[in-house]
């Protein structure tokens, strides 16, 4: 009885650790394919709704600039905020898609190797993160500068 246990539990450790294991390298292409694939998908979404929220806003200048309204600066400063965005928006769209991938491709390493790959791929995202939410910034400031005109 003895040996049954000590047999079951070997078994259930085996299997367990086989599913910690790194994929192969054929797997891996596999997910790194996939994971490109649902990004490019993702972040074509994005840009799709980024250009629609952007067109809507420059329609809103035109019909102010074409109705004589005295507010055509605010709906240009509205539409460069709204640009300011959806560039954001798409950035951020990007940045998870490039993490998705480089996770992806980390996958197929193990121990060491892959905690770094998997700190470089964070570093990377964060980093694209900060540029994106800079680059907001400074597009909202112009957006400000042409509102306060």
């Amino acid at each position: 009885m003895r040996h049954m246990i000590a047999l079951t539990a070997a078994i259930a450790a085996v299997l367990t650790l086989s599913g910690c294991q790194p994929d192969t390298p054929a797997e891996n292409r596999q997910d790194v394919q996939k994971a490109r694939q649902e990004a490019a998908q993702d972040v074509a979404e994005v840009r799709r709704e980024a250009a629609q929220d952007v067109g809507a806003a420059q329609q809103d200048v035109s019909e102010a600039a074409a109705a004589g309204a005295e507010d055509v600066r605010e709906q240009q400063a509205d539409a460069m905020d709204q640009s300011a965005e959806s560039n954001y928006d798409v950035a951020i769209a990007n940045a998870e898609a490039a993490h998705k991938v480089a996770e992806e491709k980390c996958d197929v390493l193990s121990g060491d190797a892959k905690d770094a790959c998997n700190k470089t791929a964070d570093a990377a995202y964060d980093q694209a993160k900060v540029n994106a939410e800079q680059l907001k910034d400074a597009r909202e400031a112009a957006a400000d500068a042409v509102d306060d005109n």
